[in-house]
């Protein structure tokens, strides 16, 4: 159940109360095996559990660095400016939200060791995305010409003919069966022979 389904289930019940209100089972059982787990784990000897460091996760190991940057960066730069991986970057740095960062001063963790010449790496590798990325803005319509106005939905190329554009004002059309094509737009349904 999500947050969606519970606010639906509060009003329907009219009962803001988790403990009045009726949901299915595996959501009822959550808040009690919830509080549970945090009662066994503040004090887990009293209850049998025995860890050793062997039980436990390793301490992690990293490097702290200071980034900054001069506009969004893609995180998977900042990935390869420490030879690692984006989900490595992700999960060093959980506050990160989305899979750029924002422009501006940011301090970051980044896998132990990656730290010596990683700001040499990352500029070189932030040159070649903007290097990159004004060749494909000079080459590549990212919106039909007639997009209107307000929409914020992109137009997309159909195949690899970025002369043909479908907005998403046009209705899409594709043959069927038989020789008859359908055309729907919206809630219209028309049939063309």
């Amino acid at each position: 159940m999500g947050e969606q389904g519970l606010q639906s289930e509060i009003l329907a019940q009219k009962a803001n109360n988790y403990y009045h209100l009726y949901l299915p089972l595996e959501t009822q059982r959550y808040i009690m095996r919830a509080i549970a787990a945090k009662i066994i784990l503040s004090d887990p000897e009293a209850y049998g559990f025995q860890y050793t460091e062997a039980d436990l996760y390793p301490p992690l190991q990293y490097d702290r660095i200071r980034l900054e940057c001069l506009q969004e960066t893609p995180i998977a730069v900042i990935a390869q400016a420490a030879g690692t991986y984006f989900k490595m970057i992700k999960d060093l740095n959980p506050e990160i939200k989305g899979y750029y960062l924002a422009a501006g001063s940011h301090e970051l963790l980044i896998p132990q060791g990656a730290g010596d010449g990683f700001h040499t790496r990352f500029n070189m590798l932030v040159e070649q995305w903007l290097a990159e990325n004004r060749e494909t803005a000079n080459t590549t319509p990212t919106m039909a010409p007639n997009d209107f106005a307000g929409s914020n939905m992109p137009s997309m190329p159909i195949a690899t003919n970025s002369a043909n554009w479908v907005t998403s004002a046009q209705p899409l059309r594709r043959p069927r069966k038989g020789g008859v094509k359908r055309s729907i737009s919206g809630d219209q349904r028309n049939f063309q022979v």
